[in-house]
């Protein structure tokens, strides 16, 4: 499954929960947390700490996959990505007004 927001998130955690057979407050009692935080994480709760959010993936044998959906010319380096930092990035204010005649 894909999940670009948080709302696609909670759809998922909502859909293994349900599927393992568990109640909002048996999962929270698993993740120590509450039943409340659980509705709120499967309603898409936009500041949801990472650290809850992962634990409860992991208790319902999820695991959350990161893909690279841009195509970059250089890889990420240990000295700063996308560019250097003594370096400078595009002239973004050039490139909205640009070229010159």
């Amino acid at each position: 499954m894909q999940a670009k927001t948080p709302a696609d998130i909670g759809r998922i955690i909502r859909g293994s929960r349900a599927a393992a057979g568990l109640s909002q407050s048996q999962l929270a009692l698993m993740c120590d947390t509450t039943q409340s935080w659980i509705s709120e994480i499967e309603r898409g709760k936009q500041t949801a700490e990472l650290g809850m959010v992962l634990k409860v993936l992991s208790v319902l044998k999820l695991s959350l996959d990161v893909a690279d959906t841009m195509s970059l010319r250089h890889a990420p380096s240990d000295e700063g990505w996308p560019y250097h930092e003594d370096e400078e990035g595009p002239d973004i204010d050039s490139i909205v007004r640009g070229p010159r005649p």
